[in-house]
Formats: structure tokens, sequence, C-alpha cells
């Protein structure tokens, strides 16, 4: 177990492999890729129903790192961007959808009943989790959102055992585009 002193209050807490995040979760995902080094993931995974951007140049150069390794591998699922509730988020969240396929080399699915938030960076013994409230948008980085920090490797393991079940109910994209037409 590792000590860690919390920023805000001064309370020196035991880490036991689980952290509570009350802000800025996006912040916590990105640094957490960042220390361990973006070249360094094998798998990003994301599980979020809604997709904007971060207004971050460095967290998208993060994840466009990651999606050049040829070693690695970035799958997101995400609502149809016909599933978004306002015409400006769904064209953004579209936009995004094919800026990480195109860039970044992301595999993308869809589920349409999708409501979970789970993100996970596979690297080795040092692989982390995030679930809890926040999708994958700059609003996640002021809303107040409740997340928690995994990095406890069998709970870390769970967790992406999580996601890949509802991977496998979820339609991959070009399946998805291709039964609407």
């Amino acid at each position: 177990m590792s000590k860690k002193i919390c920023p805000e209050c001064g309370f020196e807490q035991e880490s036991q492999g689980f952290e509570l995040i009350l802000k800025n979760v996006p912040k916590e995902l990105f640094e957490g890729i960042k220390i361990r080094g973006a070249r360094n993931v094998q798998r990003f995974l994301i599980c979020s129903p809604f997709l904007k951007k971060f207004g971050n140049e460095e967290w998208y150069q993060l994840i466009k790192t990651i999606g050049q390794n040829e070693n690695s591998i970035i799958q997101i699922i995400t609502l149809p961007p016909e599933n978004s509730f306002r015409i400006n988020n769904t064209l953004q969240h579209k936009e995004l959808i094919e800026l990480y396929e195109n860039e970044c080399n992301a595999e993308i699915y869809y589920h349409k009943d999708l409501h979970a938030k789970i993100y996970v960076a596979s690297v080795d013994e040092i692989s982390f989790a995030i679930i809890g409230s926040a999708n994958f948008t700059k609003g996640a980085s002021g809303n107040q959102e409740a997340a928690i920090l995994v990095t406890d490797l069998d709970y870390v393991n769970s967790i992406e055992v999580g996601y890949n079940t509802i991977l496998q109910s979820s339609i991959e994209k070009s399946v998805w585009e291709n039964s609407r037409k």
C-alpha cells in the first residue's frame, strides 16, 4: 500500500488500488497515460455514450500516439450518432468518431442503449481503469463527476472483462452503417 496526500485537505490516506475522483476525470485519465507513456499502452478501451472535443491538444496527441503504435489497440464503444439528443451534439459526436477512427486507428463500436462509462489503459503491470459518471467529453473536465480510479490489477482485469461483455453486445461501426442502407 502506498500513501497519498489529498491536495485539497491534506488528509493522508493509504491507497489500496482505488481512488475516488470528484473533479476533472479526463485529466486523471490522461495523466495516468502520460505517466506510463502513451507508447507503452497496449490497449486503450473507451466506453462512453458521448464523445466531444476536450479542448486540450496534448490529450488528443496522447490518443494519437497510442493509435500510431502498431502493437496498440484503441477501441471505442459509443452511442450511434443518431442517438445524440441535440443536432450540435450529433454533428460533433460523428466528427469525433471519424477523427478517432481515421487519425488514431480506433476500432469503433455502437451500442444503442449505452450508458456505461469505462476507461481502461493496459500497460503490463501498471494498467489502470476508471469507472464512473464521466463521458469522454470536455464537460467531464468541469462537471461535478464521480469516478473510481482502479490500479489493483485483479480489479482492472475484472473491469476489462466487463468492458468486453458490453463489446460483445455492441455492433461494429461498418456493420451498423451497412444495416442502415
